[in-house]
């Protein structure tokens, strides 16, 4: 994934799986190694990813997003 400068964005520790919002305006990305699920809004123009935030204390067997 990449910031608004063409760097690696960080995801979080193992992300393992992805969802973007059906106005895909947003990224939502499960993190494995860390159990917590961060929120990203995307740019239109550019598909830049900017993080919203990211919370924590997700079951460790967590697996699959579904966005709406």
């Amino acid at each position: 994934m990449l910031n608004g400068n063409g760097v690696t964005a960080s995801a979080g520790l193992a992300p393992t799986d992805e969802a973007l919002s059906q106005d895909s305006k947003y990224l939502y990305v499960i993190n494995s190694g860390d159990d917590t699920l961060g929120a990203y809004a995307v740019n239109a123009q550019t598909g830049a990813l900017t993080m919203i935030g990211k919370v924590g204390d997700l079951h460790p067997t967590s697996a699959g997003l579904a966005a709406r």
